[in-house]
């Protein structure tokens, strides 16, 4: 079996680490902690879009599941590794909801097979799969908008990072 390091590699950065940085994840590599101070030397507020996007992600998620009665969750281009993951937050609220994470990188599938637990109602599963390869989704209100403004409970300041929430 080959060792952490020919597997998902830790000489050099992965996006899917340096965001577990900034949003202060601990999931994460030097390397990563590096190539995260360089970027955020360039973009000073790139810190703040990754925690505005995991806010936007909690948001959404305890949305559908609270007031939608959503219980069936598919995550495209999953994030992981990351704190309040799609699962955790949706089985908070409905323990038996049920999760498919979609990604097709390497690492991202070695996070989730090792952090992937959920409650014993639920389900969680992931498919190695690449997101440009998903149908026609309804989307919901507010539609694409800034990931800070969306159904955000106080107005926040705008990012340049736009996300929305389909349902099928």
């Amino acid at each position: 079996m080959p060792d952490i390091e020919s597997r998902i590699g830790t000489t050099r950065p992965h996006t899917a680490l340096i965001w577990n940085y900034w949003t202060g994840g601990k999931d994460n590599y030097p390397v990563d902690r590096a190539a995260g101070d360089e970027i955020r030397a360039l973009h000073p507020g790139i810190g703040d879009y990754a925690k505005a996007d995991r806010l936007f992600l909690g948001r959404a998620v305890r949305h559908l599941a609270e007031q939608e009665g959503i219980t069936q969750f598919l995550d495209i281009g999953t994030g992981l590794p990351s704190a309040d993951s799609t699962h955790e937050v949706a089985q908070r609220v409905a323990p038996d909801a049920r999760v498919v994470y979609v990604d097709n990188d390497p690492l991202v599938l070695a996070h989730a097979q090792a952090l992937l637990v959920g409650t014993p109602e639920g389900r969680i599963d992931y498919l190695d799969a690449d997101l440009r390869d998903v149908d026609g989704l309804e989307l919901l209100e507010p539609g694409a908008v800034s990931c800070s403004a969306w159904r955000a409970p106080t107005p926040t300041p705008d990012v340049a990072m736009y996300a929305g929430v389909g349902r099928k």
